[in-house]
Parts: C-alpha cells; sequence; structure tokens
C-alpha cells in the first residue's frame, strides 16, 4: 500500500528557493518603510541668540545669551545668559551658565568655567580652574587656581 499524496507532492527542496524570496522580500519592505532612527542633534541657528550649534545637545537652553557659537556634543550645555561663547569639542565650557567673551577647543576645555574673558585650547585645558589666562596644552591648569594673566603653553 502506498501513501499516493506523498509520492505525487512536490519537493521540499524545490520549495526552499520561493520561500527566501518571500521572506527577503518582505525583510527589505519592512526596513525601507520603517522610520528612520535619528539622534537628537542640533545643527543649524538658533535664531533668537543669533547663536550657531552643531552637535547632539549642543547649546540647549540658551535664553538669554546671544552670538555663542557651539560645535560638539554638550558645548555649552549649561549656557543661559553667557554671550559671546566659541566652544568647539565635546564638553566645552560644559558648564558656563552666565560667563562671556570666553574661547574653548578641545574636549572639556573650560568645563567648569563660571567667569569671562577666558581662552583654553587642548584636552581638559583649564578644565577646572578660575583663572583669566590663555592656556595651551593637555590639562594645563586642570585643577588649580590661577590668578595672574600671562599666559600658560
Amino acid at each position: 500500500m502506498t501513501i499516493r499524496f506523498l509520492r505525487d507532492s512536490p519537493n521540499r527542496s524545490s520549495l526552499l528557493p520561493g520561500f527566501l524570496f518571500i521572506a527577503l522580500a518582505l525583510a527589505l519592505a519592512w526596513v525601507a518603510l520603517s522610520p528612520a532612527a535619528r539622534a537628537e542633534c542640533y545643527d543649524g541657528c538658533v535664531t533668537y541668540s543669533a547663536s550657531t550649534v552643531l552637535g547632539d545637545d549642543a547649546l540647549p537652553d540658551v535664553l538669554d545669551g546671544y552670538g555663542n557659537t557651539a560645535v560638539g556634543a554638550d558645548a555649552l550645555y549649561s549656557n543661559t545668559f553667557g554671550s559671546r561663547n566659541v566652544a568647539i569639542g565635546s564638553s566645552a565650557l560644559f558648564s558656563n551658565q552666565t560667563g562671556g567673551d570666553n574661547t574653548a577647543t578641545g574636549v572639556n576645555a573650560l568645563y567648569y568655567n563660571t567667569g569671562d574673558y577666558n581662552t583654553a585650547t587642548g584636552y581638559q585645558a583649564t578644565q577646572s580652574a578660575s583663572t583669566t589666562r590663555p592656556t595651551v596644552g593637555a590639562r594645563s591648569i586642570a585643577t588649580r587656581t590661577a590668578s595672574t594673566t600671562r599666559p600658560t603653553v
């Protein structure tokens, strides 16, 4: 006794390419129709404050400050009233709220700045110092307080 429907049924290996094609077509359609994943990255100008931003959470909460430039993730993150600041690098001028006319170039440069007219260039330059002099170099014046106005290189 032979079971006829098994002998006359299509070969399972011939179904595999068709199944794979359908699965691939459905996967591509799903990817094509799904919304794109996007990060919260600011790019452009803050028109009411004449500021320029580029980076994730760069200058997110400026209230009354104007003429600021923030480039890099968290650059000028806490700035609310500070004006004419330039922060280039991740977390540059991160804690600055009201200080003005500062220039920070480098990761964490002038991170804890609260004053005015400071310039720091380099990784963590003047990271936690209270100074009014220019600093250049990695971790220059990283943790001490300075009060003179001569440059540190």
